[in-house]
């Protein structure tokens, strides 16, 4: 995916396009009109998905959900393009996220199914203050 005159090309992990797919040239290997991008986030790359990419993405005119689904933890989070076209952070509610852009709802536990949590190293993010 072509993210500026500069010619930086991204792959995201997943993308999904509603429509026509359209392609840069005969080769088809970057998507210009994606509906819904996913990224998996990978420690070494996290700050980049969270702010370069999202930043990039954020321009393209068909893109309606980014979704980052991280490796340490199950905190999946959906940025959404409303209306308006101003972005907006959503996180699971009742233990799944909605993909309003491809009328979609996932379980979040199905998205990490065959993950052994075990193995993962620990997470990044903060533990909850206990009461």
């Amino acid at each position: 995916m072509q993210l500026a005159e500069s010619v930086r090309y991204t792959y995201p992990d997943v993308s999904v396009v509603c429509g026509e797919l359209q392609f840069l040239d005969e080769k088809a290997l970057t998507l210009l009109n994606p509906t819904l991008l996913v990224e998996v986030l990978l420690p070494s790359l996290d700050e980049y998905d969270r702010g370069t990419k999202l930043a990039a993405y954020r321009r393209l005119a068909s893109l309606q959900a980014y979704v980052l689904v991280p490796q340490r933890s199950k905190i999946i989070e959906v940025f959404r393009k409303n209306e308006a076209g101003q972005w907006t952070l959503y996180e699971p509610e009742g233990g799944a996220i909605e993909l309003v852009s491809v009328e979609a709802k996932v379980r979040v536990d199905d998205v990490y199914e065959g993950v052994d949590s075990t193995s993962l190293p620990p997470s990044e993010h903060p533990s909850p203050v206990p009461e």
